[in-house]
């Protein structure tokens, strides 16, 4: 993890001991702020809207390919639970 002596030294200062999953969430939160920011919106459409060349994170560079799935996931969405996410998100857009 690239980033990740210099966050727990940060995160363990403030918070107290890190959890396994913070830099995961700390990254999350700064890609759901960036996509915000390109779109000037808060609107939950803007999902798509991210740095093309990837943004810069904790836990590496962050990117997703056309399906909104990141390539260097280590538990991505597949089989039956990809289509109920794709049969989900088609529901919301026809729903928007």
């Amino acid at each position: 993890m690239p980033g990740g002596s210099a966050f727990k030294a940060k995160f363990e200062a403030k918070y107290g001991k890190i959890q396994n999953y913070s830099p995961y969430a700390y990254d999350a939160m700064h890609v759901l702020i960036d996509a915000m920011k390109r779109a000037d919106s808060s609107d939950l459409q803007v999902s798509g809207r991210t740095a093309e060349d990837g943004l810069p994170g904790v836990t590496g560079r962050i990117r997703f390919d056309a399906k909104g799935t990141s390539p260097a996931a280590r538990h991505p969405v597949s089989g039956e639970r990809r289509q109920m996410a794709d049969a989900r998100n088609r529901a919301q857009r026809q729903l928007s």
